[in-house]
């Protein structure tokens, strides 16, 4: 079974005008930033039973502090699988002069994760640093997605040596020869492995849009990556995604 560990369904389909995935043979963790895409979200997963788990949070390029209340309602609610994207984006002059911002909603949604025992997946760019800066509370929560990783083998081994239950995901970066995330996908243990695409985002050059069927691609060089066959990838891969989300079916 493949699994796409993160990606934005609805903006995906408003884009490629396809809604014929994920099929009985995918798990994807569909995030959501805004009211409108989480319930788009969440009415498509009750079409596939099983198959689509929601995450939603406050962005870091869009840190809108206003949003908490809508975030804390739908945990209370118990409507939602994970926390996230959340965490620092800092590749732009423009992102680096909200970092105040980013911090506070980075610090409610880590509250958040923690007194409703949710995944948080994290979005991080150019903010490593912070991320580690973190390290004593992230320990404290139950699981962690680190989206598109964007680090190298050696940060990725010393988050797992400081206690923190971190998975690595891996995306498209792989297609573009990315060395960092390829070495990461070869030498942290394999069980801290998932895979995604990040559709519609994270294309490829002259792509208009990424397409969630390129999970297949990205499995396929993991695979090769691990000197393993597909299958015992999307296997390993499957088993590792039931562990974040062990109400998986």
């Amino acid at each position: 079974m493949y699994v796409d560990a993160h990606l934005h369904i609805k903006n995906a389909v408003d884009r490629l005008a396809d809604q014929g995935y994920p099929d009985e043979k995918t798990l994807v963790c569909a995030s959501s930033c805004t009211l409108e895409e989480f319930e788009w979200h969440e009415a498509f997963a009750r079409t596939r039973a099983g198959r689509v788990y929601l995450s939603h949070g406050i962005h870091p390029q869009q840190p809108l502090v206003d949003h908490a209340a809508l975030l804390d309602s739908l945990c209370q609610s118990h409507r939602l699988d994970a926390i996230g994207e959340a965490g620092f984006d800092l590749f732009t002059p423009e992102y680096r002069t909200t970092l105040p911002l980013q911090r506070a909603v980075w610090d409610l949604q880590l509250d958040l994760a923690h007194a409703f025992s949710l995944p948080l997946i994290i979005h991080c760019r150019k903010g490593m640093d912070l991320i580690f800066a973190d390290s004593r509370r992230l320990k404290k929560l139950r699981a962690i997605i680190f989206h598109g990783w964007p680090g190298s083998a050696i940060e990725a081994q010393s988050l797992l040596a400081r206690g923190i239950n971190a998975w690595f995901s891996a995306g498209k970066g792989l297609l573009r020869g990315d060395r960092s995330l390829i070495e990461t996908v070869r030498t942290v243990p394999p069980q801290r492995l998932l895979s995604e695409t990040d559709a519609p985002w994270m294309q490829m050059k002259g792509e208009v849009a990424t397409h969630p069927h390129d999970i297949k691609a990205v499995v396929a060089l993991m695979a090769h990556i691990r000197q393993i066959s597909p299958m015992q990838m999307e296997g390993l891969l499957e088993l590792n995604f039931r562990s974040v989300f062990p109400g998986t079916p």
